[in-house]
C-alpha cells in the first residue's frame, strides 16, 4: 500500500532501485515508506498503485519489491499475486508453495510456472480452495493445485472467467460441484489433467 506525502524539505526516495530528489512526492509504494526522511508529513491514505510489467517468485529470492528479477524475487506466491496489476506477468520457479488462503485472481494478470506443472506445486493449508479466478484476461498456466477443500463449488480452482491451462488439479474436494475445477460459462480450461478429486454434487 502507499500514502500521498508532502515533504517539508527535499526528500531522497528510492523506488525500484532509483533515487529521486525533489520537493514533492505524490505516489509512494508501500515498500518505499521506510526510505522517506523524517521531514515527510503523512496527509492521507489514497494512492495510485504502481506495479511492474513482470514479477518473479522463487524461494531463494531476496523478497525485494517490485520483484523484477530472479535475484530480488518474491518468496511468497500470495504476495506477488496480490501486488500484480493489470498487464503484469508473474513468473514462478519450480517449488512447493504452501498458501494460507486461496489465490484471488481478479485482474488481467498472467501467472506462469516456468518449469511446468509437475515441478510447481501449490497447496492450500486451510479449509479453502487453491484459486479463485474471475477476469476475462487472466491466465494461469503450469501449476499443480492440491489439497483444496471448500464448502461450495470448485475445491481446487473456481474459474468463473479467464484461462486455466497446462495445469494438474489433484486431490481436492468440494461439498457441491467441481471437486477439482468448477468452470463458469466464460472460462477456458485447456490441456489440464484433473484427477483424484471429490465432489458432493458433481464431477470434476
Amino acid at each position: 500500500d502507499g500514502v500521498v506525502v508532502e515533504p517539508r524539505g527535499p526528500v531522497l526516495l528510492g523506488i525500484a532501485g532509483a533515487a529521486l530528489l525533489g520537493q514533492q512526492v505524490r505516489i509512494l509504494p508501500r515498500a518505499a515508506l521506510a526510505a522517506v526522511d523524517e521531514g515527510a508529513v503523512k496527509l492521507k491514505i489514497g494512492y495510485i498503485r504502481v506495479a511492474p510489467t513482470v514479477a518473479y517468485v522463487s524461494p531463494s529470492g531476496l523478497d525485494i519489491f517490485p520483484y523484477t528479477n530472479w535475484l530480488t524475487a518474491a518468496t511468497s506466491l500470495e504476495t506477488a499475486v496480490d501486488e500484480a496489476c493489470n498487464g503484469t506477468t508473474v513468473y514462478v520457479t519450480n517449488a512447493r508453495y504452501d498458501i494460507a488462503a486461496q489465490l484471488l485472481v481478479t485482474n488481467a494478470v498472467t501467472i506462469r510456472g516456468v518449469n511446468k506443472a509437475a515441478a510447481t506445486i501449490v497447496s492450500v493449508g486451510a479449509a479453502d480452495r487453491c484459486v479463485y479466478m474471475d477476469h476475462a484476461s487472466a491466465v494461469i498456466e503450469g501449476f499443480t493445485f492440491i489439497d483444496g477443500d471448500v464448502t461450495g463449488d470448485g475445491g481446487g480452482v473456481l474459474c468463473l472467467d479467464g484461462a486455466l491451462q497446462h495445469c494438474i488439479v489433484r486431490s481436492n474436494s468440494a461439498t457441491a460441484s467441481g471437486g477439482g475445477i468448477y468452470a463458469g460459462t466464460n472460462a477456458l480450461v485447456r490441456n489440464c489433467l484433473v484427477v483424484e478429486n471429490d465432489a458432493g454434487d458433481g464431477a470434476g
